[in-house]
């Protein structure tokens, strides 16, 4: 998979780094095994900087139709941060951002920078965090 995962249990966060050619398909599978379970509210910072994405206007338009199986008996999922500086995948993440918004989904922002990025994670999560840590 050209998603490459690490996650920070002290400050909550995953960062995914898609790499080559990357497909719905891949996004959908990273989700379905990294979103789930205690990491949910986990933030997420997806660095697409380096990928191809192999994605139409239609498509993010279905991610942002797909209802979250897991919502009702698990809980929202935790802020995601897109980084990504291609001007039409920007386009595309922006579109996915105002959809999310509309249809009362995980907040998602789109960067063009990591500081920023970081930034918005850290303020969406600094009122948000559980008084107790996720065990593995």
């Amino acid at each position: 998979m050209p998603i490459t995962v690490t996650r920070d249990d002290a400050n909550r966060r995953f960062t995914a780094v898609g790499e080559g050619v990357l497909t719905a398909d891949e996004i959908q599978g990273f989700m379905a095994k990294h979103r789930v379970g205690p990491y949910r509210p986990y933030s997420l910072l997806f660095d697409i900087r380096s990928a191809h994405l192999l994605l139409s206007a239609a498509t993010v338009r279905g991610f942002a139709d797909n209802r979250d199986p897991l919502l009702e008996t698990d809980g929202p999922r935790g802020p995601v941060a897109i980084l990504v500086t291609e001007p039409s995948v920007y386009g595309l993440v922006r579109m996915y951002e105002t959809l999310a918004e509309l249809r009362n989904l995980q907040p998602v922002r789109g960067f063009q920078t990591l500081e920023d990025a970081i930034a918005w994670l850290e303020f969406m999560t600094s009122t948000s965090r559980p008084a107790q840590g996720v065990e593995d």
